[in-house]
């Protein structure tokens, strides 16, 4: 229930019913999660963050202040309080150069997200219960490397904490080795956010971008493994404003 109730505000968020290119703002998006949660009576461990990709952006932890446009990559970390629990999540947007009768987002773009796919699988088929956060780390960067895969997973627990107590798979600023919290073991019967990035060259933009995804997994006691609570993004919400011509532009009271 909350992880629908997560991607159910990403995927009004990251629509032409609230954003209008040239007019909307990243900041207008975080207040409306804000709004949004309130009027669903939820609450957050963490304000809203949504920016525009560039090779600049990251981590962006304050999210970015731009005016949304057609073309750009956008980026949110958001998760929900309820219940005594937390979600954190990391989806991507493409907004549609809707005006020049764009219809999907560019085949760079779709395969930077196809490889932090991979590199979730990746995550998940290392996660043994009994192995340390470094050592799981460890075999997913060596995977990585045969794949030809460059990226970074700083994956950490969650719960009754946003960023809850036990073993942790990498930090930003510790890509390779977290002393401590990385040499705990993972348990089962526990969730996950399974977050990360892949590096990608964007021909179409002549550019590296990092491909941010992040979602929840729970410890499935029958397949002794990991799966995602709802799924995962495998393809990236699209603003398309042709659809809608006449949407009004979000106004922040």
């Amino acid at each position: 229930m909350l992880q629908e109730t997560t991607w159910a505000m990403i995927e009004e968020a990251f629509s032409e019913q609230v954003i209008q290119p040239g007019v909307t703002t990243t900041e207008d998006v975080e207040w409306w999660y804000r709004e949004k949660m309130r009027s669903l009576n939820v609450s957050t461990w963490n304000h809203p963050r949504v920016s525009v990709i560039t090779p600049e952006s990251f981590p962006g932890w304050a999210g970015t202040k731009d005016t949304i446009r057609e073309g750009d990559l956008l980026h949110v970390d958001f998760g929900i309080t309820a219940m005594g629990m937390n979600t954190d999540t990391q989806h991507m947007a493409y907004v549609l150069r809707a005006s020049e009768g764009e219809t999907d987002a560019p085949g760079g773009l779709k395969e930077g997200l196809r490889k932090a796919n991979r590199m979730q699988d990746i995550a998940l088929e290392k996660m043994k219960a009994g192995k340390t956060g470094n050592e799981v780390l460890k075999e997913c960067l060596t995977q990585m490397d045969s794949e030809g895969i460059t990226g970074q997973i700083y994956s950490h627990p969650i719960g009754d904490w946003g960023h809850a107590a036990g073993a942790v798979m990498g930090f930003t600023n510790l890509p390779e080795y977290v002393p401590v919290l990385g040499e705990l073991r993972i348990l089962p019967n526990t969730y996950y956010s399974i977050e990360l990035y892949a590096y990608h060259f964007v021909p179409e933009r002549n550019e590296t971008l990092r491909f941010r995804i992040e979602e929840d997994a729970y410890w499935v006691s029958d397949k002794q493994g990991w799966q995602f609570v709802r799924g995962r993004q495998e393809r990236f919400h699209l603003v398309n404003c042709a659809s809608n011509l006449n949407v009004q532009a979000l106004q922040i009271q």
